[in-house]
């Protein structure tokens, strides 16, 4: 059997199949045809149907993969969330415990792993936190007993004791002068070097006197300024312990003075003795020629009378 597209004697398309047959032992042509448009009708409605089953199943598969990326996505959303959101809890928590707010808490539910790591968190800042009230309870007791300054690296001021304030005559809290230099602090000059400086510059201890008007008038200072190390001998800046030699050197200028009095009195003495030993010689020299003179008289006296 064999088909084709052809053309019909009317000159219409037409789908054509023919096959030889054999009737009573003559040769026939058995040939069937459709028009061609109505043959291909039931192709192309397959086709549609075909087409638009395809369509369908894409619509229903780009539907499936919104669906599952929406649930990969909420899923993916709840897992970053469980644990982004305690992580956040925990970098706040630092953040605070850095700016100097050793009573932050870390509040909220912690999975199994950052649950023991808050811990591990906790028991670090308690750790710090013993050590810095050590430190900061030592400068406290210092700066209560003596006067004192801590400079951060650039040479300014971050602390300064009561003490301090009062002798250099400063007005207001101690929290006013952070930040101002040393020289600008007892002298009013921020670029006036002074020896906390020189201890910064050298890493060294530097030592001396310093006379300042304060309280009272002027003070004599004796300053022993001392550059501060982190456990990593990194320069984290210095610390000026000061003592007031103000009374002690007036004493000594006391004593000094009244030494040189003694020492004029003294000198004034030798020389009265020095004329009094010298008057007493003449005297005597004095008295022993008076007593010669007596006795050639006496002699005389004698002489004449025995005559």
């Amino acid at each position: 059997c064999s088909s084709d597209l052809t053309t019909d004697p009317r000159g219409r398309a037409v789908l054509a199949a023919w096959q030889p047959v054999q009737v009573l032992g003559t040769r026939w042509a058995l040939v069937a045809q459709m028009d061609s448009a109505e043959a291909l009708a039931a192709s192309a409605e397959v086709e549609g149907m075909t087409s638009a089953t395809g369509t369908r199943m894409a619509v229903a598969a780009v539907i499936a993969l919104g669906v599952f990326l929406a649930a990969a996505c909420a899923v993916a959303f709840s897992i970053v969330a469980r644990i982004m959101t305690p992580i956040d809890r925990l970098g706040s928590y630092a953040e605070a415990v850095a700016g100097g707010d050793f009573n932050a808490a870390i509040d909220g539910s912690f999975p199994a792993e950052l649950d023991a790591l808050r811990g591990s968190i906790r028991n670090m800042v308690a750790r710090l936190k013993d050590r810095l009230g050590f430190a900061q309870g030592i400068l406290d007791a210092i700066s209560r007993t003596f006067p004192c300054m801590t400079l951060d690296n650039a040479g300014r001021i971050t602390f300064v004791g009561q003490i301090l304030l009062d002798l250099a005559g400063k007005p207001g809290k101690p929290a006013d002068y952070h930040g101002q230099r040393v020289g600008e602090f007892f002298f009013g000059d921020a670029s006036r070097r002074t020896r906390s400086d020189e201890a910064l510059e050298t890493r060294a201890r530097v030592e001396g006197e310093m006379t300042v008007a304060g309280d009272g008038g002027e003070h004599i200072l004796q300053v022993n300024a001392n550059p501060m190390f982190d456990l990593d001998n990194n320069q984290t800046g210095a610390f000026t312990l000061y003592f007031d030699l103000t009374t002690i050197r007036r004493q000594e200028a006391d004593i000094r003075a009244k030494n040189e009095k003694i020492a004029a009195v003294a000198a004034q003495a030798v020389d009265i003795a020095r004329e009094v030993a010298a008057s007493a010689g003449v005297l005597a020299t004095q008295v022993e020629d008076a007593a010669g003179g007596a006795r050639m008289q006496s002699a005389r006296a004698t002489e004449t009378a025995a005559a």
